[in-house]
C-alpha cells in the first residue's frame, strides 16, 4: 500500500508545474475519431499546452493519428454495470493520482453523456481543474439525485438533445464554454495502427 501511494505522490509532484488540458473521451472508436476536428481546434487555441486524452482501451492508438495534437493518451476502463459505477469514485480518484493528473490540469472536457460517462465526470472532478466542462442529462424524476450529483462535478454543464451526435457535442462544448469554433476537415485518408490492428480511415465532411 505504501509503495503505490508514494508513486502516486511522486507523479503528482512531477507534473505539478505543467499546464495540461484533459479531454475525457468515453465514447467508442468511431465517436473519438469524429471528435478529431474539435481536438485540432483545441490545439490551435492552446498551442503551448499539454493535451492529454483519457480514452477507453478500444480507442488505444488515437495519438498515432494526431500526434501533432495530443501530447499523451491514457487508457481507462470506464465502469458500465451498476456495481462498477458504485465504485467509480474510488476508481477515478486512484486513476487520477496514479497518472499525476491531480496537479497542473487547467481544463477538463468530457464531450459525452452515457452509461460510461459517470466515470468521466469523476475523473474530471478529481483532476481539480478549475474549469470542468460536461453535459447534463435530465431524465426520469426518480433519478433526480443521480443527475444532481453528476452535474455538481462540473463547473460548466450543458444540456443537449439525446439525438445529437458525439462530434456535434464536442463542437458545442468548445463553442459555448471556450468560444472555439471547430472547422470541418477536408476529406482525406489516414493509415495508422489502432489497437494493434491496421485501419484506413477516410474523413469526409458531411
Amino acid at each position: 500500500m505504501v509503495v503505490p501511494f508514494m508513486v502516486a505522490v511522486h507523479a503528482c509532484i512531477r507534473t505539478r508545474k505543467r499546464s495540461r488540458l484533459l479531454v475525457i473521451c468515453t465514447g467508442g472508436l468511431g465517436d473519438n475519431l469524429l471528435t478529431i476536428p474539435a481536438l485540432k481546434s483545441l490545439r490551435e487555441a492552446y498551442p503551448a499546452e499539454e493535451i492529454t486524452a483519457v480514452i477507453r482501451p478500444v480507442s488505444a492508438g488515437l495519438i498515432d493519428l494526431i500526434p501533432e495534437v495530443l501530447t499523451n493518451e491514457i487508457l481507462y476502463h470506464f465502469g458500465r454495470g451498476p456495481l462498477s459505477r458504485l465504485f467509480e469514485p474510488l476508481r477515478a480518484a486512484r486513476f487520477v493520482l496514479r497518472n499525476g493528473l491531480a496537479f497542473g490540469t487547467t481544463l477538463a472536457i468530457t464531450p459525452r453523456y452515457g452509461v460510461d460517462s459517470v466515470g468521466g465526470a469523476f475523473v474530471s472532478f478529481f483532476s481539480r481543474a478549475p474549469i470542468r466542462v460536461g453535459f447534463s442529462a435530465k431524465v426520469e424524476r426518480e433519478k433526480f439525485f443521480r443527475n444532481w450529483l453528476y452535474d455538481s462535478l462540473y463547473t460548466k454543464c450543458y444540456s443537449v438533445p439525446a439525438e445529437m451526435h458525439e462530434a456535434s457535442k464536442a463542437d458545442l462544448l468548445l463553442r459555448e464554454a471556450l468560444g472555439i469554433r471547430p472547422a470541418a476537415l477536408p476529406a482525406r485518408e489516414l493509415s495508422a495502427p489502432i489497437s494493434a490492428a491496421p485501419y484506413t480511415i477516410c474523413f469526409a465532411p458531411f
